[in-house]
């Protein structure tokens, strides 16, 4: 098969004149070449177009490309808008210190909470005492009540013991009623790797931890093969659980840990291999330390037993993961054997070291990753076995993908990674892609299909994609992925049938592919009153949604007034268990920003 368009073709037209072609070729370079290094993406950090200079920048942390960090800390300097944190976060993966000060001076200044999560993330990613004491500073800054929990939580990634302390005062102190906030203290446990455990041990619906604890323990052991024979090394807790001696059983899980904890480092150091065991098992033991010495704490929890269930989960899920993490040890070794790697990557929850990733990534073992995914998918480890599948890319991975999307729902992570990974396989993979698509045989929903073909640039794939457009049940059309297929695919055929949609009253995600291919291939667009008739409407509808967003926005803002707590920490009310305010949003949806696009395809990525 011939290629419709070459890596040259794309590195050319990163500087197109029209943006949409910029983004066009921007990511066919981002997903067919995803382990080639192109380093012409550097000047789109300067680019007019926001959002693709921040996509460039994460582009170019994640190639390690060291020497744009000073472009990319210029382009940081100079946006407004709402990019500025996925600038600071590429910073901070590249490691990039020297933006400390600047950094820590705009959190306050920013507008919005995505902008100061990302600029946070840049201070937890430089782990330096500039940025561990700029982090403090803002600690006691009255910022507001969820900017105060994202601040705190950025600080104990810092992996300081100490800070455990002061931050859960704070946090503690502001639960002044029996309301819980569980995702919230799940993300403060990202600093001991406990956040998954605990929110596996919170999630568990059939028992109660406070009835019976041993079959909740089991239930999360289940799903978690790293927890495969511990069971009987809580025996003695739960006898104290179902008797009410809650400080007693988390005492018990203290002095567990630091026995699990004094046999992994006797000296109490360790070798830098290590560093990132020794740190999150550091965490671990200061928290339960807390939950084992602070009255205030208990005297919260017991006023309700959503509370007492919540402290207890967490002392346990602290517990289990320095036990969880043994399996790292060996793997964290120089030079540690393929068996170590693969035996962490089993056992593997939703934190699992990028070192032993990475080690895995450089040696490829195909065969054993294939053969380590478990036949329900149920696990961690099947999770991150795909990520690296596509990091890899192996054609020979293609099969193992198609089963991975035939036997898991498409909302589970494993299903969407898989997608993921197919997009990224190496170019000798194209060919039986398309055979499946072919024979119906590749496996997920048409729309994943047609993603497929997107990222393949041929007549073949653009003619398939034509094919199941026309012959695909009207339930199950979707016009902005079809578009975008075609898009994709480069070819200059499909400027004509989107041309023949808009003239048939189809323009909602229709627009901007075919503007793309317009401008790709030369062509005119005598529809495009239609098109800017639409596009006048749809920003209607926009302005109408975000005036909708700031009255909310502004009567929330009164009823939270920043007040400070009477040892004068910052407090601006109580931290309440997180309610959605309106109905969730399918992904598939539209977006209600009225873009007209799939949620998915538009704010589902800025939420985060």
């Amino acid at each position: 098969m011939k290629k419709l368009w070459t890596y040259q073709d794309y590195v050319e037209r990163l500087g197109h004149a029209n943006p949409l072609v910029r983004r066009w070729a921007f990511h066919a370079l981002e997903t067919q070449y995803s382990r080639t290094y192109t380093k012409e993406v550097k000047v789109l950090i300067e680019d007019s177009d926001e959002w693709l200079a921040s996509r460039a920048a994460r582009y170019l942390s994640g190639h390690k490309a060291l020497e744009a960090g000073p472009l990319i800390l210029e382009a940081l300097l100079k946006n407004k808008g709402s990019e500025v944190g996925n600038l600071a976060k590429a910073l901070g993966d590249l490691g990039y210190s020297q933006a400390i000060d600047v950094i820590a001076e705009k959190i306050p200044e920013s507008q919005g909470l995505d902008s100061q999560i990302g600029l946070l993330t840049y201070l937890s990613k430089i782990r330096n005492e500039q940025a561990h004491k700029a982090l403090t500073d803002l600690f006691f800054r009255s910022m507001g009540q969820e900017v105060l929990v994202h601040v705190i939580e950025h600080l104990l990634l810092h992996a300081h013991p100490r800070d455990v302390l002061k931050a859960l005062n704070v946090f503690f102190l502001q639960l002044i009623d029996t309301r819980w906030p569980v995702r919230k203290i799940s993300r403060l446990l990202k600093s001991a790797g406990a956040n998954s455990l605990l929110d596996d041990f919170t999630e568990v619906k059939d028992w109660s931890i406070l009835e019976t604890p041993e079959k909740v323990f089991q239930s999360v052991a289940d799903v978690n093969p790293g927890m495969e024979g511990m069971d009987t090394s809580f025996e003695d807790i739960w006898p104290l659980i179902r008797n009410e001696r809650y400080t007693d059983a988390a005492s018990l899980l203290l002095f567990k840990a630091q026995a699990a904890f004094k046999s992994r480092f006797p000296a109490g150091t360790c070798q830098e291999c290590h560093r990132e065991v020794y740190d999150k098992d550091k965490m671990a033991l200061a928290f339960l330390d807390y939950f084992t010495m602070k009255r205030d704490c208990w005297e919260l929890a017991e006023k309700s037993a959503i509370g007492i269930k919540t402290v207890l989960c967490a002392a346990l899920a602290c517990c289990v993961s320095i036990q969880a993490r043994g399996s790292w040890m060996e793997a964290l070794a120089p030079q540690a054997p393929l068996p170590a790697l693969l035996n962490a990557l089993k056992t593997a929850t939703d934190n699992f070291s990028e070192s032993i990733q990475d080690r895995l990534v450089e040696i490829a073992p195909v065969q054993e990753l294939m053969g380590i995914l478990t036949k329900d998918l149920y696990s961690w480890g099947d999770v991150w076995a795909v990520r690296i599948m596509g990091r890899i890319g192996h054609k020979a991975f293609f099969p193992c993908l198609v089963r991975v999307l035939k036997t898991s729902h498409f909302e589970e992570y494993v299903y969407c990674d898989a997608i993921l990974a197919i997009q990224r396989l190496d170019e000798s993979a194209h060919e039986a892609i398309l055979e499946a698509i072919r024979n119906n045989e590749a496996g997920g929903l048409q729309i994943d299909v047609l993603s497929f073909l997107e990222n393949l640039p041929y007549t073949e794939a653009f003619d398939l994609a034509v094919h199941l457009w026309e012959n695909v049940h009207e339930k199950d059309m979707d016009t902005e992925f079809f578009a975008g297929c075609l898009e994709g695919t480069g070819d200059e055929r499909g400027v004509d049938v989107l041309r023949e949609m808009v003239r048939n009253g189809v323009v909602a995600g229709v627009d901007g592919p075919l503007e793309t291919l317009a401008a790709l291939h030369n062509r005119e667009i005598p529809e495009w009153p239609l098109i800017e008739k639409y596009r006048l409407k749809k920003e209607e509808q926009r302005l109408m949604w975000l005036h909708n967003e700031r009255v909310y926005s502004h009567i929330q803002e009164k009823q939270l007034p920043i007040l400070k707590d009477s040892q004068g920490f910052p407090s601006d009310g109580r931290l309440e268990a997180e309610k959605r305010e309106s109905p969730k949003i399918g992904k598939n949806a539209k977006c209600p920003c009225g873009s007209g696009k799939k949620y998915k395809k538009c704010c589902m990525n800025k939420e985060g």
